[in-house]
């Protein structure tokens, strides 16, 4: 028997190797990426960019081996589509791929998600080319549903049955197995067991027959589930617009995350209950009513985004929002106009609305978001006195912190999604004052107070906050002892029982000192009036890349102390250090004496 379901494993597998030759290769290279990647660590991105470009060529490679099922072309057709689709993926590799991964914009992600997102949707819409059969497309994307649940419940199953085995087999023999092992097996079962379970069980066009029943756990899940959902937030929504009404005011900007969970939980209702909307009552009335109902939610939803673009003005997400609000509004006028529409139209115009922000250049998602913040930041700076000749310059006023904030928060927006390049001009003096600071490799917080220290607009505001961080190795400078320690405010005292006696550490704000103590008796009492504006500088040159910690040495009663910082949460108004994490290395007198 156990040689019997192996054999038909095998011959499972092999099939599918046949059929889908190029999708379980690139599986493969996923898997085997992401194994590497994680025994080599995050640090080398090699095979995190080549697990991305995989998983592309992945679904690609699908789609087009799925299409030649329906068209059935000449083998030579197959393979040159079949390079040609490895060859798109190495250019898209080689032009639109960052070079480091963790230094990527978002417009990055954005884009390869989208992408990813719109050829599935491509794979869900190849049955439209077999026949005119509109049942055709439910049928086939059903068949997918059902097939991805069912491998991902087997192929979590595979992994915690491993998973148990192998904490079995460390713990019985002590072998002491790598943790590691367990990412591994879990790319092994997600990444090329649940494709190879995926695959395997996708029907033929030709195999999907009519007068299959509707599965009942889905029915279950669609009249239980979905339809009180759909109903919950029509009801949420509706009484909120009657709210508007009677107040006359605008949409508030949140509205906007309801009526898009609404979109998706209804129109995947539609869909998934196209059959029964000739039996089920409850069916029938949602597709009568449905597009109907969504229609007065997209023109709120549209004037919901109007509201928060007048205030913050474009970003990409805003962008991406107002197209599925017009995308909303068409597909519901078109439905009510045209009930009898093949749903085929919902996925393929949600195709066209999710690549025209990609791919429509300077009216598209990122190049107006950049030109409408990049514009919003020069009219901040011109009304705070800062800009002169299209460049960024310092000024000796102080401008309102409300106006310092809205400038802040856009200039973390453009230096954050599009780089410096995106202000190259602004920021020209900024370069020429400051040739050693590069924007591009500092987190976008550093980056942002560089350029209003740069401005002086740092210190015109109680709300801005310096983060400093150290996390190299510390020196020790030749210290007999040590002391770590963490001010969650700067007046507080610590007491460390040491082979010296009773050690206590008192911080006060208001004398600027630290005052150290052995059994109740003072020892030293060190300055630390400065150490603020010296934390502010050095983040606002390196960041956190500093070469060398932050040190200072002192010597009094025959004692020798170094204090190292290694956290610190600086406010730049006040100069009030709000956290403190430092290492109090020192050598008593007794100590330097044995010496």
């Amino acid at each position: 028997m156990l040689c019997f379901n192996l054999n038909l494993l095998s011959q499972a597998a092999r099939n599918t190797l046949v059929r889908f030759p190029l999708p379980m290769l690139s599986a493969l290279v996923v898997t085997i990426s992401s194994i590497v990647a994680v025994e080599v660590g995050s640090d080398d991105e090699r095979f995190i960019r080549l697990a991305l470009l995989a998983g592309l060529c992945f679904i690609a490679s699908l789609l087009i081996d799925l299409l030649f099922e329906v068209t059935r072309p000449a083998k030579l057709k197959r393979l040159l589509s079949a390079a040609a689709v490895v060859l798109a993926i190495v250019a898209y590799g080689l032009f639109f791929v960052p070079e480091e991964l963790k230094n990527s914009r978002p417009p990055f992600w954005y884009n390869y998600f989208i992408l990813l997102f719109c050829l599935h949707l491509g794979v869900a819409l190849l049955p439209l080319l077999a026949g005119r059969d509109k049942l055709i497309l439910w049928r086939f994307n059903l068949q997918l549903f059902l097939r991805y649940f069912f491998s991902s419940i087997n192929a979590a199953l595979l992994y915690a049955g491993l998973a148990l085995a192998i904490v079995s087999i460390d713990k019985l023999f002590g072998l002491s197995i790598d943790d590691d092992i367990y990412g591994q097996l879990w790319s092994a079962c997600a990444l090329f067991a649940h494709p190879l379970l995926f695959l395997s069980g996708i029907p033929r066009l030709e195999e999907l027959k009519d007068g299959n029943a509707f599965p009942k756990a889905l029915l279950f899940s669609l009249r239980f589930i979905a339809l009180p959902l759909t109903g919950l937030y029509l009801l949420i929504l509706y009484t909120y617009v009657g709210k508007m009404a009677l107040q006359w005011s605008w949409p508030d900007g949140w509205v906007a995350m309801p009526i898009f969970i609404l979109a998706v939980i209804s129109l995947l209702t539609y869909l998934l209950s196209v059959p029964l909307a000739k039996d089920e009552n409850w069916a029938r009335i949602l597709h009568q009513w449905l597009f109907r109902l969504l229609l007065p939610l997209s023109i709120v939803l549209f004037l919901a985004l109007q509201v928060r673009l007048a205030d913050y003005g474009m970003t990409i997400n805003r962008y991406l929002g107002l197209t599925l609000a017009v995308w909303l509004f068409a597909i519901s006028t078109t439905y009510i106009l045209r009930p009898r529409l093949n749903v085929g139209w919902i996925p393929a115009t949600l195709i066209l609305a999710s690549l025209f922000p990609l791919y429509s250049g300077p009216v598209g998602a990122f190049g107006w978001s950049q030109r409408a913040q990049t514009e919003k930041l020069r009219e901040l700076a011109d009304q705070m006195g800062v800009l002169e000749d299209h460049v960024f310059r310092p000024t000796e006023a102080s401008p309102d912190s409300a106006v310092i904030g809205s400038f802040r928060s856009s200039l973390k927006y453009v230096l954050g999604n599009f780089g410096p390049r995106a202000l190259e001009t602004e920021l020209a003096g900024f370069h020429q004052a400051t040739p050693k600071a590069d924007l591009a490799s500092l987190r976008v917080y550093y980056a942002a107070d560089a350029v209003l220290a740069y401005l002086n607009l740092n210190s015109a505001t109680s709300q801005t906050v310096d983060n400093y961080f150290y996390r190299g190795a510390l020196p020790t400078f030749e210290h007999s002892w040590q002391i770590s320690n963490h001010c969650t405010s700067w007046r507080n005292i610590y007491h460390f029982q040491s082979p010296h006696g009773k050690i206590s550490l008192q911080t006060d704000e208001n004398d600027n000192k630290l005052k150290i103590s052995l059994d109740g008796k003072a020892v030293a009492a060190i300055d630390t009036s400065g150490w603020a504006e010296l934390i502010i500088a050095a983040v606002g040159s390196n960041g956190n890349q500093l070469s060398e910690p932050l040190a200072w040495h002192f010597e009094d009663n025959n004692w020798r102390f170094t204090i190292l910082i290694t956290d610190a949460e600086i406010r730049r108004k006040t100069l009030k250090i709000n956290n403190l994490q430092y290492v109090l290395f020192y050598s008593p007198a007794a100590a330097d004496n044995q010496n």
